[in-house]
């Protein structure tokens, strides 16, 4: 299962919140938390160079398309 598909999948577990993964695998969730920073040096520690980063927004947020 693709990453973009998890995050759909559990968008209630992670809405608000910047979620980051491993653009090699594309398969693995490796941080979340509100703060992208933090999120960022979370993945670093995980053994991610180069983290890839997507905001998830609430369920009953406006987008525009």
């Amino acid at each position: 299962m693709g990453v973009i598909r998890q995050v759909k999948d559990r968008q209630d577990s992670y809405a608000g919140q910047y979620v980051a993964f491993d653009p090699t695998t594309s398969t693995r969730i490796v941080a979340h938390g509100r703060k992208s920073n933090q999120v960022a040096a979370e993945a670093r520690r995980a053994g991610v160079v180069v983290p890839v980063i997507v905001y998830v927004p609430e369920k009953d947020a406006a987008s525009i398309r």
